[in-house]
């Protein structure tokens, strides 16, 4: 570790090696951000605060009440004495949508960039650069402001936020042993009654679960965007990386029609990722799930007959459905399992 303080109008005009000398690229959160399986390593850039998308104090949700004037002209203060090369960069993740204005979106240390530019660094600052999905970066917010949490109700009213918010979005089940091992699974030093106090209130305010999810187009649409780690198109539009068109229906079908329209309109084929109804008399999941394919199956057979070799639609997965068995933000194959 660095533990050397520099002079903040020193800090715009270091190299991108002697920065990278100097901080230090925090690994506490490396469990939640499951670098092994990303292949991006997290990393320390320059970058310009107008290329990023900060949030104001009540729309972050690592925070349970704004920063005071106060406490920013404190962390002002001391960034006009130096920068401590030891103390942690604020954080961004790139945005990756290319039309969007924003090249970044802050992930945490909103008030200490704006400390930064009052204290008089008006153009950029060093940043540490992560990459992960919207439940990995929610994770993030809401520990690194855990940690800094002077009270036993602000750390639970943290929790409380962004546990009922994973169980909103299709992310978690509302299950006494889930909640527990999630929120064990991301802060393993948690006190056993701040633990018990999250879980009591969050049945308290989830009610009864529901075990089967059942998807319509907005929901699969906010999925994709908020919580999903797979991505595809839907609605017809055409995936430039597969170099097809994309499907999502409970009935295998609307897609396959479709694909045969598209296919003999620009020779392009399609794919589809199915959901189901709940299960209900006509079988359970892996029965509806089943089903679909065998219908599917049936028009493949059908078109080999009459001697045509390129079938126009691919299966990606199944919709998750199940919120007790198969994991919440990936695809999965007829028995529930990840794809």
């Amino acid at each position: 570790m660095n533990n050397k303080i520099i002079p903040l109008r020193d800090i715009g005009t270091l190299s991108q090696e002697k920065a990278n000398q100097l901080f230090t690229i925090p690994t506490k959160y490396d469990h939640i951000l499951n670098l092994d399986d990303s292949g991006f390593e997290p990393e320390i850039v320059w970058i310009k605060f107008d290329d990023i998308r900060s949030l104001d104090d009540d729309q972050n949700i690592g925070r349970t009440e704004p920063h005071t004037e106060d406490q920013i002209q404190q962390i002002s203060n001391s960034f006009s004495k130096g920068v401590e090369t030891w103390q942690e960069l604020p954080c961004v993740t790139r945005n990756d949508v290319n039309s969007y204005k924003f090249k970044y979106d802050q992930v945490y240390g909103y008030g200490r960039v704006r400390a930064i530019q009052e204290a008089g660094m008006k153009d950029g600052y060093w940043f540490t650069v992560v990459k992960g999905n919207d439940y990995e970066l929610g994770w993030i917010k809401v520990t690194e402001n855990l940690d800094l949490s002077p009270s036993f109700k602000q750390g639970k009213h943290l929790l409380v936020q962004q546990m009922n918010r994973l169980i909103k979005n299709g992310l978690l089940a509302n299950d006494e042993d889930k909640i527990r091992d999630e929120i064990t699974k991301i802060n393993p030093t948690i006190s056993k009654k701040l633990l018990g106090d999250v879980a009591t209130t969050i049945f308290a305010t989830q009610g009864t679960p529901e075990r089967y999810q059942t998807w319509g187009p907005v929901k699969i649409k906010q999925w994709l965007s908020q919580s999903a780690a797979v991505e595809f198109m839907i609605g017809g539009h055409y995936d430039t990386k597969r170099k097809k068109f994309g499907y999502a229906n409970k009935n295998v079908l609307d897609p396959l029609t479709q694909a045969i329209l598209k296919y003999a309109e620009t020779g392009s084929k399609s794919y589809a990722v199915l959901h189901v109804n709940a299960p209900n008399k006509q079988g359970d999941l892996k029965t509806l799930r089943k089903a679909q394919l065998e219908t599917l199956d049936r028009y493949i057979s059908a078109y080999k007959a009459v001697g045509m070799s390129e079938f126009p639609l691919e299966i990606l997965g199944f919709m998750p459905q199940d919120s007790q068995t198969e994991k919440p933000m990936y695809l999965v194959d007829v028995n529930g399992n990840r794809v």
